[in-house]
């Protein structure tokens, strides 16, 4: 019996500089040759998926409202999987991928706020809101993570797996990380990535 087909792109495209970018962050279930990513629904679940490097995805804080705006969150073992979580046409961006948007966007300094969504960013009773001017149409919304043991950063951070494999046989795994209160977007060498759980964001 055949798989299901192969994952078709679930969002609208968009183009930026000389790039062409997902407009929302994955929201998939499966592998791109049909074969499910295990859902863990608790936290025992998902700490013992880490544990046994098992491919997963879960909702934030496993609550299925916050899929339908952020879409889901991906654990390391994911990422590097060679069935590939992108769809046809589609990659997971490497450093100089999301280098080179960062640098159309204006910098680091500046790239966050150009880049962040109009809504769902964190309010704050000093300085009012911290919605982004979204100038680029990416949209980038605060989805938070899970990081080694509890999850964090809903309406607040927002963290994207990145993935090159053009240094040989060994994976380079890195994050991109977006905070509410700057308008930076940074590239970090994380701590802990083997227990995390980010977003996804396509490049084609």
């Amino acid at each position: 019996m055949s798989k299901e087909k192969k994952n078709t792109v679930n969002s609208e495209k968009i183009i930026i500089g000389s790039q062409t970018w997902m407009k929302n962050n994955l929201d998939v279930s499966t592998f791109n040759n049909g074969d499910q990513i295990v859902e863990v629904k608790t936290m025992e679940e998902l700490l013992n998926a880490n544990k046994q490097k098992i491919a997963a995805w879960c909702y934030y804080d496993f609550n299925n409202s916050n899929g339908n705006i952020f879409g889901k969150l991906y654990n390391y073992y994911t990422i590097i999987d060679k069935r590939s979580v992108a769809p046809d046409g589609f990659r997971i961006p490497a450093m100089k991928d999301w280098n080179n948007l960062i640098e159309y966007a204006g910098g680091d300094e500046i790239a966050g706020l150009k880049l962040r969504g109009t809504e769902h960013w964190k309010k704050d009773t000093v300085f009012n809101e911290y919605n982004g001017e979204d100038e680029l149409s990416f949209t980038a919304l605060p989805a938070g993570h899970f990081s080694v043991d509890s999850f964090g950063g809903l309406n607040s951070e927002c963290k994207w797996w990145g993935l090159d494999r053009s240094s040989g046989t060994d994976d380079t795994v890195t994050s991109t990380y977006m905070y509410y209160m700057d308008g930076e977007l940074n590239l970090k060498l994380f701590e802990n990535l083997k227990a995390s759980f980010f977003s996804i964001r396509c490049i084609q």
